[in-house]
């Protein structure tokens, strides 16, 4: 799974939210999140919803975590709230050249180190096509150059 802000803001109006709440909204539901993902009953109080006493999520995940990313499209904000929750960092890279993300990247592992986190691999998450039947596809590094 992959969490996120998304670059569009239409859907605040959709679900009854003001869009001065957009930082605060995530924070909130991100820090939330982050709580259950350990499969435990949970005990937590924001101000963007009813608080939670002893809340248990099911069904529990066969591995006892699911798999979560947190997206971040270019915002330091973004990665530096990602690596104070110890969670994977998923890069969107909607367009130019991968490379311009390194500085995310090196952010990430250097605000992770500095709070005792986890510092994940990173994932990239970017478009593209598939290659043609004619032409086998090429081996990711998995690192950002160019």
């Amino acid at each position: 799974m992959i969490l996120g802000r998304g670059s569009f803001t239409e859907s605040f109006l959709l679900f009854g939210y003001d869009l001065k709440d957009y930082d605060k909204l995530f924070e909130e539901k991100l820090e939330l999140f982050a709580k259950l993902l350990d499969e435990k009953p949970v005990t937590w109080q924001g101000t963007t919803r009813t608080p939670l006493d002893h809340a248990d999520v099911f069904p529990k995940t066969e591995s006892a975590r699911l798999r979560t990313w947190v997206g971040a499209g270019g915002s330091p904000q973004s990665v530096v709230r990602i690596a104070r929750y110890s969670l994977p960092l998923m890069l969107a890279i909607i367009g130019g050249p991968a490379r311009r993300f390194r500085p995310y990247i090196e952010l990430y592992r250097h605000v992770a180190e500095q709070l005792g986190t986890t510092a994940h691999p990173v994932g990239m998450h970017s478009p593209g096509s598939s290659p043609t039947p004619t032409r086998k596809p090429r081996k990711c590094s998995g690192r950002a150059t160019g």
